[in-house]
């Protein structure tokens, strides 16, 4: 069976690549970057600036290790291999890689410069490119020298120990990293010609997708623009690589491919709203179908990689042709998440508005240097000319300030709590209900933090393209209305507490209207509540009616929105199970 399966790469290297040798006027050179950026004392590529985790979060520059594995599958694709020093680049991700045989042992460290792999994710990152290799390309690795072969076949036989240990303790919440160790296990399988390991990853496969059908992909990267493509990469590489995958596990993991194809659809090619797991923290976010990513490479500028080089194997390999029809672009989208939460989107025109029904997702997933909340939109509105705007909370000691979501990623990814010291952090609490183009949003901060000096709860528009027009207060309303040109959408905020909105408007920056507690008005409370609303349709002119009820930190709110969506007839209490509560009499749109 080895042998066959060698044969068919070979063949399929021929073939794939015979494109580019057909006519050598269309086979792209290598990018002049790489030669300029290369280290040959080490053996990998310069990348300025600092790095992602905390060894290396000050540093001038870094050598990352998965964008190194990456550049030498976009040159194989090219058939270029031989044009960069491959055994130098393994023979440096040797060095990267644990072999003391410890509980570490085949791990690889994300940069040459980390004294320890602390971003385990390096290991998928860095393995599945050079699998890829290893299984798309043989041709071209039989053309390196022995010792790089040699030291490629090292790589992969300790990633298969590490790979194991992961399996041993699954983190299928987590579901990109996790996707990443069972495709890298399975194929290693297959690379090294590891039949006895078969049936055990084969059966953590089938436990591990069941999950991720019941529990709607745990803390949620189908809504995340980034790991919902890694997750695209890992599936279809799987599936258009192996050759001996059980015909249970290739029927699951295809249905789990199409499923995320699906929503890319639904989204109509734009970003997803709300959004988990995402860093649009200052920029209004891009987004292409996946399908419109996996393609051949013609240019120089299709070359330039970042931590995984599949697509254009995907295209070589015919990915499109094995993978169902577009769907329409849908006006109306409903995601299922974990634990019965719902994301809900309406598209409009150039406008989109998406939130959760219940954020956090994962209460228990949120620890003082990780967690969701630091890097999610649960309520999100997004303009296809530019304006990206989502509800962040934010708080400061001083001169030190966290937001949720952040404010900027570098700041974010190593302290992104909103408490500084405490072992279990105070995240707020969003819950929403839309109805097509409309919603109401709930915000509590459930706990204060003593030493905080302000809170603030706002709505913050990244790149606004738009003019405003703040309303006149009307009891506890007050109206913000944003003029795209094209298309109006009003947000609202409905005061529990007198409080109200101010705008701030930053010259070249973001635009916040905004709550802000000072330390004197936080040391009064035991939490803070704060209601908004969203709509499509523009300028509302009926005024909310709410009613506080009497004994209870609950309301009544009656919001008739004549005619240009549901009349809403909502119980209000952020301690009840449901906090959004519609009561008897609530018209949907």
């Amino acid at each position: 069976m080895l042998g066959r399966r060698w044969f068919f790469f070979v063949v399929f290297a021929v073939q794939s690549m015979a494109v580019f040798r057909a006519t050598a006027a269309e086979r792209p050179e290598l990018p002049a970057a790489w030669q300029q950026q290369w280290n040959a004392e080490i053996g990998l590529w310069t990348r300025r600036g600092a790095g992602h985790t905390a060894p290396v979060a000050a540093a001038a520059q870094v050598h990352p290790g998965p964008t190194a594995a990456a550049q030498l599958v976009a040159a194989a694709v090219v058939g270029r291999l031989e044009e960069v020093d491959a055994g130098a680049v393994l023979n440096a991700l040797r060095q990267m890689q644990v072999t003391d045989g410890g509980n570490r042992h085949g791990c690889l460290r994300w940069y040459w410069e980390e004294p320890r792999p602390v971003d385990t994710n390096a290991a998928f990152f860095t393995g599945l490119n050079l699998i890829v290799l290893r299984l798309g390309f043989p041709d071209q690795l039989e053309r390196l020298d022995a010792d790089a072969r040699d030291t490629l076949a090292a790589i992969l036989g300790d990633l298969s120990v590490w790979f194991d240990q992961t399996l041993a303790r699954p983190s299928r919440y987590y579901p990109n990293k996790y996707m990443g160790d069972l495709v890298c296990r399975w194929l290693l399988i297959e690379a090294l010609d590891q039949k006895a390991e078969r049936q055990r990853v084969a059966d953590e496969m089938l436990a591990s997708a069941h999950y991720w059908r019941k529990e709607h992909w745990g803390w949620g990267e189908h809504m995340s623009n980034i790991y919902a493509t890694v997750l695209l990469d890992q599936l279809s590489v799987l599936l258009m690589l192996s050759q001996e995958l059980p015909t249970e596990v290739r029927r699951v993991y295809t249905g789990l491919r199409d499923d995320l194809l699906a929503i890319e659809d639904a989204y109509g090619g734009g970003p997803r709203v709300p959004m988990i797991r995402d860093y649009n923290f200052t920029n209004s976010p891009a987004y292409e179908n996946y399908r419109d990513r996996v393609r051949r490479v013609r240019t120089v500028k299709d070359l330039v990689t970042g931590n995984l080089a599949m697509r254009p194997v995907l295209a070589e390999l015919g990915w499109s042709s094995t993978v169902p029809p577009r769907a329409p672009a849908q006006q109306d989208i409903q995601v299922p998440c974990y634990g019965e939460v719902t994301a809900v989107a309406r598209v409009k025109g150039q406008v989109r508005l998406g939130t959760l029904s219940r954020f956090p997702l994962m209460p228990q997933m949120e620890r003082p240097t990780w967690g969701l909340s630091w890097q999610s939109f649960p309520v999100a509105l997004w303009h296809e000319r530019g304006g990206w705007g989502f509800l962040q909370w934010r708080t400061g000691i001083e001169d030190q300030h966290r937001a949720h979501p952040a404010e900027r990623r570098a700041q974010a990814y190593l302290r992104n709590a909103l408490t500084f010291d405490k072992p279990e952090p105070i995240v707020g609490h969003t819950w929403s209900i839309q109805d097509g183009g409309q919603a109401i949003v709930l915000r509590t901060m459930p706990a204060l933090y003593q030493p905080w000096d302000h809170l603030t709860d706002r709505f913050r528009l990244v790149k606004p393209k738009a003019t405003l027009d703040v309303s006149e207060p009307s009891g506890p309303w007050t109206q913000m209305v944003l003029d795209f040109g094209d298309q109006q959408v009003s947000i609202h905020h409905i005061s529990l507490d007198g409080r109200r909105p101010t705008m701030l408007q930053q010259e070249g920056g973001p635009w916040d209207w905004q709550i802000t507690y000072d330390a004197a008005e936080l040391a009064d409370r035991t939490s803070v509540t704060n209601l908004w609303a969203f709509s499509l349709e523009g300028r509302i002119d009926s005024a909310p009616c709410l009613e506080k009820i009497e004994g209870r930190q609950a309301w009544h709110l009656i919001w008739d929105l004549g005619g240009t969506g549901p009349s809403w007839n909502l119980q209000i209490d952020p301690a009840a199970a449901t906090p959004l509560l519609p009561l008897e009499g609530w018209q949907k749109d």
